[in-house]
């Protein structure tokens, strides 16, 4: 069985619903008050000690979404 990675799927959900929605790494980093060289590692799946439940609670807020769906497959 394969070992799921949810900073990858994280990151990659995050870099699509930013596209989906036309905003920029730097106003989705504002949004999210992280910077732009936070954003990119997260959206490169980049293990970081700032990504915080804060962060997580931010992106699902500015999508209309539930925090778990960051995490879906």
């Amino acid at each position: 069985m394969k070992k799921i990675n949810y900073f990858n799927v994280f990151g990659h959900n995050l870099y699509r619903l930013r596209k989906e929605n036309k905003l920029t790494q730097k106003e989705m980093a504002d949004k999210l008050g992280i910077s732009i060289s936070s954003l990119r590692k997260l959206e490169n799946g980049i293990v970081t000690p700032r990504l915080t439940i804060n962060i997580i609670f931010n992106a699902s807020k500015e999508f209309s979404i539930e925090p778990y769906e960051l995490f879906e497959i």
